[in-house]
């Protein structure tokens, strides 16, 4: 009985420390690329439009995340903004596209580790859908654990 409660014990500990440095892991700070796991597409933009392109090292594929105070079921909110139009990840719904840094909701992103070691989903903070896309186009939609929902997140 006395090492059953010992096996045990180790496992929650175990537990505990493995969901700790999970939770630890989506501390971003600083520049990043984000690549799609499905199309090897990096998120890309101009001031008016958002769209997948393939990786180049230019400023469009440039995003600084910062952390906000929001914190969700571990996973912290962010908000993603582009190097070179300084606009931020915004979206509804049905669209996802740049726009001013406003401190909205709409601007702020659960970055959450996926099933895939290396790779997050990025969820919106006030729609509950994540950042989807196919070669040419970037939508949210619901989770549906598929890889064009994983992306990668890079530190420049």
């Amino acid at each position: 009985m006395k090492n059953t409660l010992k096996g045990i014990l180790a496992a929650l500990i175990c537990l505990v420390f493995v969901a700790k440095s999970q939770a630890q892991s989506t501390n971003f700070s600083g520049n990043y690329r984000l690549t799609s796991l499905a199309t090897s597409f990096c998120l890309d933009g101009d001031a008016q439009r958002l769209y997948p392109h393939k990786p180049n090292g230019g400023k469009f594929q440039n995003w600084k995340i910062e952390a906000t105070s929001v914190v969700i079921d571990n996973h912290r909110a962010y908000t993603l903004t582009s190097s070179a139009t300084n606009k931020c990840l915004d979206g509804n719904a049905t669209n996802v596209y740049p726009k001013d840094k406003n401190g909205g909701n709409y601007q702020k992103w659960l970055i959450i580790p996926s099933d895939m070691d290396g790779y997050f989903i990025i969820k919106s903070l006030s729609t509950s859908k994540v950042l989807d896309g196919n070669a040419t186009t970037l939508y949210p939609s619901d989770f549906n654990n598929g890889s064009y929902q994983k992306w990668k997140i890079e530190k420049l």
